[in-house]
């Protein structure tokens, strides 16, 4: 894993060429020793998915590759702390924003 620093939002990868590629955005601070379990959320053989950095089943960081429409409720998920099923948080069924509601 690239330690990515203390970023707070921001591409960590060039704009996609015109031929394909990818796009990817690091939101959060998630210094090393810090969490304790990766979730990732989509197909990473596809290149299209999301990796998630917990402490306590909080989020608190995350990079997102070829998603979209995914801003908002990460930030949401982020900054309120919200506890996370860490089950839930990896099914792609799951809406993140429905993630963003305490149950």
């Amino acid at each position: 894993m690239t330690d990515i620093g203390s970023a707070t939002t921001g591409s960590c990868c060039a704009p996609a060429p015109p031929r394909g590629g990818f796009r990817c955005q690091y939101t959060g601070h998630a210094p090393p020793g810090s969490t304790d379990r990766l979730v990732v959320r989509g197909e990473i053989d596809r290149l299209e998915f999301i990796a998630f950095w917990l402490h306590e089943q909080r989020v608190l960081a995350e990079m997102n590759v070829n998603t979209w429409n995914v801003t908002n409720p990460i930030n949401q998920l982020i900054g309120d702390r919200t506890l996370i099923d860490p089950e839930r948080l990896a099914d792609p069924s799951v809406p993140l924003a429905e993630l963003t509601t305490p149950s």
